[in-house]
């Protein structure tokens, strides 16, 4: 059940974070706008950075994956 709830966060997060990069408002308007400390922003975006990465990672290695036999 956390794991359900910490990935609906982060897809939360990941779409205000893509919101106020597409809006142009600086990091500062943006929480100030939203009730949101600075501080918040700055961990949901580290925490989203990472997941995309690790997404990007397990997409990349599994296309370079050749089955065992072919050539």
């Amino acid at each position: 059940m956390q794991k359900v709830t910490s990935e609906q966060q982060l897809s939360k997060w990941a779409e205000l974070i893509q919101t106020r990069l597409e809006s142009g408002q600086s990091i500062k308007e943006f929480c100030r706008m939203n009730g949101v400390s600075k501080a918040t922003y700055y961990y949901w975006q580290k925490k989203v950075s990472k997941a995309k990465c690790t997404v990007f990672e397990e997409v990349k290695q599994s296309k370079t994956k050749v089955p065992s036999g072919w050539m």
